[in-house]
């Protein structure tokens, strides 16, 4: 099974045991704090945390984290080591980059209120109260009294009722900053609004685990606004490469500053667009299922099969023996695992298998 989200991993523990068979299991941790703070308010949030360690200690491989800086706060949060954790960023299907002329026209047709002579400056995702929406209001209404025009289009649902859109509506028309709202977009509209924004805004409050919007964004060629907190902030740099620019997390100044830069400075727009194929491929489908199988010990499948092709065309059956990974993980002094008050460190590990063999997935 794979892969299991921290907070179902506690029911694939106990399912595995009560089938006669061998299950394998990779935890993936990815919003176990919405859950915690529901485990808090009822006065088991330790228990909570518990189970995961207890699910952490019966993953069959390192479980894994979306980014370094969820890790970090992983770690803090549970009592898990660094060392307990394999980083693994999502994959977001990168498709193609939608015409520009044809993204205008959808935008049009969308937006009766979209003037395509004023720059237009994005969010698509939910519009719930950690996502920071009034933060890119006031921004905009700060570059508004500066005498720089801009548009913005704020879109998507909602997870958690309709009192914090509200809030953005009338706080939007107060200050006088036009928004083009909508609630939910077909991806066909998602993209042609993320190629026809001259930058798209990702204003989160929280620390984000990651951030699937800004990614989508640069596979359309636009560069992206994320603060500096959380994994969100490590998305915009792969190498030598930058599709972004971060802002001060909870500073409305520093992100009108920020897009401002984005607004004025045709040099750096152009050299961030630039690279954005680069850094979304970074976070692509294809390079995710390539760390899964690296991680799992399996190979690439498409280039294997072609490698043990035979002649004929026929896809011979591989003779190498699979081997058994196993982690040698229960709590206690007689385990191979030893606890403190802020860790779980591994002290025993082993693979057997002969070289070059796959391991068995059950």
């Amino acid at each position: 099974m794979l892969p299991t989200l921290e907070c179902l991993a506690p029911f694939a523990t106990a399912a595995r045991r009560m089938v006669p068979h061998s299950m394998r299991c990779l935890l993936t941790f990815q919003g176990y704090e919405l859950f915690a703070t529901y485990a808090e308010q009822i006065g088991m949030e330790q228990k909570f945390y518990d189970r995961i360690i207890e699910s952490v200690e019966q993953s069959d491989w390192l479980p894994v984290t979306v980014s370094d800086a969820y890790a970090e706060r992983i770690c803090a949060e549970i009592g898990l080591a660094r060392d307990d954790l394999k980083m693994i960023p999502p994959g977001i299907p990168t498709g193609e980059t939608i015409d520009p002329t044809r993204a205008a026209k959808i935008v049009r047709e969308a937006f009766p209120d979209y003037r395509p002579d004023v720059p237009l400056v994005s969010f698509v995702g939910r519009r719930d109260a950690e996502k920071g929406l009034d933060l890119l209001l006031y921004a905009a209404r700060i570059l508004r009294s500066r005498g720089i025009d801009l548009q913005l289009a704020i879109c998507g649902p909602t997870s958690f009722g309709n009192n914090y859109l509200q809030a953005c509506r009338q706080i939007a028309w107060n200050l006088r900053v036009p928004v083009l709202w909508s609630d939910f977009v077909t991806d066909e509209v998602r993209s042609a609004i993320f190629r026809m924004s001259r930058t798209v805004v990702y204003p989160s409050i929280h620390e984000e685990p990651f951030g699937m919007v800004p990614v989508e964004a640069m596979v359309q060629h636009t560069p992206v606004v994320v603060p500096d907190t959380g994994g969100v902030a490590g998305l915009i740099h792969v190498g030598d490469h930058q599709a972004g620019l971060s802002f001060r997390s909870w500073d409305s100044g520093d992100l009108a500053l920020q897009i401002e830069r984005l607004l004025s400075d045709a040099a750096l727009h152009a050299r961030l667009a630039a690279d954005t194929p680069k850094v979304a491929d970074h976070f692509s489908v294809e390079r995710l299922g390539e760390r899964i199988l690296d991680h799992v010990g399996l190979p690439h499948w498409f280039n294997e099969i072609d490698r043990i092709r035979s002649p004929d065309g026929s896809t011979a059956a591989s003779s190498r023996a699979p081997c058994r990974s196993s982690r040698r993980v229960s709590r206690g002094s007689a385990s191979g695992w030893s606890t403190g008050s802020s860790s779980i460190r591994r002290t025993a590990r082993s693979t057997s298998c002969s070289p070059g063999s796959v391991p068995a997935v059950r």
